[in-house]
């Protein structure tokens, strides 16, 4: 089936830049982080933390003057010579936002619509960012990359979608005053009076009309693209997208940055000598990573997607900034078993791959040959965060060090950083969603303040929970209390009776296994008891499943750059061939694969098998 047919794409006009801060600079960046929150009404903001990438921004470059600003002091800080220091990174391109929503809003089929869109784009070389949220997907490609990327939906069958509400950018350009512009119907046989209006694409390059691909073969008056960029007719769904070498040569490469090139390293010339080269023909197979030897690690919590109603926004934005900067203020006492148990499974896979972990190394990742998005920056340059990861707990092939913590061979000490949880904060005009650990969610928001959130029915499981944990330890407290009265007792007649016993009464003094019988047979004291009370009170039964709730797979990606291309294809394509459903948060440096509690062993097995 083609969920795409039923999905649609609206494109933000206002371009936005990627930052990413260290993890050892956050609390001093804290006011330019916070900031980003009371930005009045944002196009997009989107705001990850990891303990690989630190803290992640995409926003409107208008924004984020001020950390341009601390970048560019950065960068007069390392040609002073400056050791031990991390700067933070903006990256040289501008990123177009598309909002990708479905018209069937099936959250099983999330996975599916995830592999539809990022396949052609991986086949034409288009580097993306892919983050889902709790109402849409949202996909992220360099400006410069739009129109191929248009095209490649238009011919797909997508109904795409032009934002007006801010000013136009050189990137779009639209001669219609609505504040939606339609660009293609959903139908692929609807004449172009309807499909295409009126869409320019303003650049330094002669527009050529871009021809029609429907079965009548007329020319569009619609999407106007550089001659040379086709799309074969035969293949008007998508499936084999055919752009030619010399397309790429209309489309000037971005040069690299400075705040990039002063992080260079042996490995910047290998990499940008394959990512600024012209994408190859799609028209062959396309070529897809070797297996995967980076680290596939699961974090440890278990994670929840739950949307803020921004009617409510000056309430729930201070908890947001509690969270992201002060998570150690949120307090929660829930227990994690489950969480325990699948990673200590994922631990007895580790041993198991520990030989042939070996036979991966880092050579065996080409530039030429890897599929994925990546950064123009160095591979992990003395500069970078360390790969250790707090709320990591397995890892896959294992690279571990003595005591098993995963550490990367160029990482620094941790002794200047703290590790930093896994978030994903996402605001747009048409709302805000937030991913983390779902116990600090019950703590942030108690029930009393969940009129604040939407889709957040997980959290009330986890009240359950807490409330089954109180009556539980109330339980053990009890038996507790009434053994200590008991033994009280019972040290009183053993007191007596050895008394009687030294004036010749003839009472037996007792054993130790009659007092052992004793103990055990008081009511309200002993394992037993304890049990039973746990048992009236529903306690004992294993916790609750929690379908809404993820596990979260992290790869690191520091080895690659942002133009490598494919990456989100290639995980998306593995985990849906083997029907496990998922959602995809993708930052500077790292994967995110969300998949369900019961799929998160056979993900991890899937991702690290391949």
């Amino acid at each position: 089936m083609l969920h795409i047919l039923n999905m649609s794409a609206t494109v933000l006009n206002s371009p936005c830049l990627l930052v990413q801060i260290p993890s050892s600079r956050v609390q001093q960046l804290s006011h330019h982080i916070t900031k980003q929150f009371f930005t009045p009404h944002p196009d997009f903001l989107s705001i990850t933390t990891n303990d690989v990438d630190g803290l992640s921004i995409f926003a409107e470059e208008h924004t984020l003057t001020e950390l341009k600003q601390v970048a560019k002091q950065d960068r007069a800080r390392l040609r002073r010579g400056k050791r031990h220091f991390e700067p933070i990174q903006v990256s040289p391109d501008r990123w177009h936002v598309l909002v990708l929503e479905s018209h069937e809003d099936v959250v099983e089929e999330a996975g599916a619509r995830i592999q539809e869109i990022s396949a052609p784009l991986a086949r034409a070389g288009i580097p993306i960012f892919y983050q889902s949220s709790h109402l849409a997907d949202n996909l992220l490609v360099q400006s410069e990359r739009l129109a191929e990327t248009l095209a490649l939906f238009r011919s797909m069958g997508l109904t795409i979608y032009v934002d007006e509400s801010s000013e136009p950018t050189p990137y779009l350009s639209s001669r219609r005053n609505t504040s939606l512009t339609s660009l293609a119907s959903s139908n692929p046989r609807a004449s172009s009076s309807t499909r295409n209006p009126r869409f320019y694409l303003e650049g330094d390059h002669d527009v050529h009309s871009f021809a029609d691909q429907g079965e009548q073969g007329g020319e569009a008056e619609g999407i106007r693209l550089p001659q040379s960029i086709s799309v074969s007719a035969h293949n008007a769904l998508g499936l084999g997208i055919e752009l030619p070498p010399t397309a790429s040569s209309l489309i000037p490469p971005s040069p690299l940055s400075p705040s990039l090139l002063s992080l260079s390293s042996p490995a910047l010339s290998t990499l940008t000598k394959h990512t600024l080269r012209p994408p190859t023909s799609t028209s062959s197979p396309p070529q897809f990573p070797p297996p995967l030897c980076q680290p596939a690690s699961f974090l440890e919590p278990d994670f929840a997607m739950v949307g803020l109603n921004k009617e409510y926004a000056d309430i729930w934005m201070s908890k947001v900034i509690k969270l992201l900067l002060f998570p150690e203020l949120v307090v929660t006492k829930a227990r994690r078993g489950r969480s325990s148990s699948i990673v200590s499974d994922a631990n007895g896979e580790k041993n198991g791959r520990e030989e042939s972990s070996d036979s991966c190394s880092e050579d065996s990742f080409s530039g030429d040959e890897l599929s994925g998005f990546s950064s123009n920056s160095p591979h992990s340059s003395s500069h970078t965060s360390p790969d250790s990861n707090a709320d990591t707990t397995s890892s896959c092939p294992p690279n571990s060090n003595e005591d098993g913590a995963h550490q990367s061979p160029r990482s620094h000490p941790r002794s200047h950083r703290r590790p930093m949880q896994f978030l994903s904060f996402i605001r747009t005009s048409e709302g805000t969603s937030l991913l983390t650990d779902v116990y600090q969610l019950a703590a942030l928001f108690p029930p009393q303040e969940r009129y604040m959130l939407h889709c957040a029915d997980e959290l009330e499981a986890i009240d359950r929970e807490e409330e089954r944990e109180r009556a539980l330890e109330a339980a053990r407290e009890k038996a507790a209390r009434a053994a200590k009265r008991y033994l009280r007792k019972a040290s009183g007649r053993r007191r007596k009776t050895n008394e009687s016993a030294e004036n010749g009464s003839g009472a037996t003094p007792p054993t130790e296994n009659s007092m052992a019988q004793r103990r055990n047979s008081a009511p309200g004291s002993g394992p037993v008891a304890i049990d039973a009370d746990a048992a009236s009170l529903g306690l004992n039964d294993g916790g609750e499943e929690y379908s809404s709730t993820f596990k979260v797979l992290q790869i690191d990606l520091r080895e690659f750059g942002l133009d490598v291309h494919g990456i989100v294809s290639r995980f998306s394509d593995l985990l849906q061939s083997h029907g496990i459903n998922h959602f995809f948060t993708s930052t500077f440096k790292s994967a995110n694969i969300l998949v369900s509690q019961q799929n998160a062993m056979r993900a991890y097995s899937v991702l690290c098998d391949s």
